[in-house]
């Protein structure tokens, strides 16, 4: 996997965990600013790690999966909300 700086690791790892984000989300949740945000992912779909769709005022980012990404997450749910992750495996976030 390319190596990742950490916005874009907690960009990254932000979006694997609610699966469809907007910008708005990313900056509401991580405490990164704008341009930093729009930095990181424009990097990240450059290293195809994250896909964007939609216009540029309503676009999502969702992750991408390669066919090298040997990573094997589980998640943990009670009651119906995520309450934990375990990743295992050779690939990244």
């Amino acid at each position: 996997m390319k190596k990742l700086n950490k916005n874009e690791r907690v960009i990254l790892e932000f979006i694997v965990k609610n699966l469809k984000v907007k910008l708005s989300d990313i900056l509401n949740n991580t405490g990164i600013q704008k341009r930093t945000a729009q930095r990181a992912l424009k990097s990240l779909i450059e290293k195809e790690l994250v896909d964007a769709s939609g216009t540029t005022s309503d676009r999502e980012y969702t992750r991408v999966f390669n066919a090298q990404d040997s990573i094997i997450k589980l998640v943990v749910f009670m009651n119906g909300v995520l309450v934990g992750s375990l990743h295992y495996g050779e690939g990244g976030v």
